[in-house]
């Protein structure tokens, strides 16, 4: 029936049958992309076999509070050079990778200037099974997290090389904008010696999670980082190393942020006896080595 949105697609297959496939329950639509094979078009988008070529582009397309899904689709490589080459702006998107495996996941490299990012401006947006990988001289963060609810899982964050690097990998606003942020499940992997912070909540957000991830970087500061006062912050079940000659703390929190960190297997490359600096927060069963 015209008009009927499903979460069923239709696929011909050549010299086969004509087969329905689930692509996830949503209420809103579904778009795909990949850079090889797709193009930047009204005409496409719609069709794993005729997709978009770039993210950005398929955002442009998606309809806030729908719940819109965009599958990019495995083996998908682009290259962003700016702050406004991928903003998330559109409430409720879903940005997923459909391949786990490395050698096929989603990679968004970021490059050309310090100043590129990818941007979250929008609530309730999620950014999933993404490898993102920074390919500059201190960029100066790899994603900027400006809206509410806003969910990163499953993804990867890594570097070129010395120097091209990201000094924070994922940033908040400095205001509440991030309320109810969630990271986990990631991969980080960035050692360059630049780098300052893996998550950075310089402002004052509520009920952020981060947990399960696994962090292994050269930061300067702490591999996580609340320097304002965050409220209801939970930092439960982190695996994080911190290279870093001489940094005291893995995860750092102001004495007036509250919440919950518990559960963290933390470590120093020297071997500092300060992992955990976090005086407001309940403290419970972390281990240091």
């Amino acid at each position: 029936m015209a008009g009927v949105k499903t979460a069923l697609f239709g696929r011909s297959v050549p010299n086969g049958l004509f087969t329905i496939e689930s692509q996830d329950f949503t209420t809103g639509s579904h778009f795909f992309v990949h850079s090889t094979t797709g193009t930047d078009g009204s005409a496409y988008g719609s069709n794993p076999e005729t997709p978009f070529a770039t993210i950005d582009y398929a955002i442009g397309k998606c309809t806030d509070s729908k719940g819109d899904i965009i599958h990019v689709m495995p083996g998908h490589a682009e290259t962003i050079a700016s702050a406004t080459a991928m903003v998330c702006d559109v409430i409720g998107v879903t940005i997923r990778g459909v391949s786990k495996n490395p050698g096929l996941m989603p990679k968004v490299t970021l490059g050309t200037a310090d100043t590129t990012i990818v941007s979250v401006t929008a609530a309730g947006v999620t950014l999933e099974n993404i490898w993102f990988i920074a390919n500059f001289l201190n960029i100066a963060k790899i994603i900027n997290v400006a809206g509410a609810d806003c969910h990163i899982r499953n993804c990867r964050f890594t570097e070129t090389g010395g120097n091209l690097n990201a000094l924070i990998a994922i940033l908040t606003g400095a205001t509440t904008t991030a309320n109810r942020m969630l990271v986990e499940g990631c991969y980080f992997d960035l050692p360059d010696t630049d780098n300052t912070i893996g998550i950075s909540l310089p402002g004052t957000p509520d009920g952020v999670i981060i947990r399960d991830n696994i962090m292994i970087g050269d930061w300067g500061t702490a591999a996580i980082s609340s320097v304002g006062a965050s409220t209801r912050l939970c930092m439960i079940g982190n695996h994080i190393y911190n290279v870093a000659a001489g940094a005291d703390n893995v995860i750092s929190a102001d004495a007036a942020t509250s919440g919950i960190c518990a559960r963290n297997l933390t470590a120093n490359t020297d071997g500092e006896a300060a992992g955990i600096t976090a005086n407001g927060l309940a403290i419970n069963q972390n281990y240091h080595g």
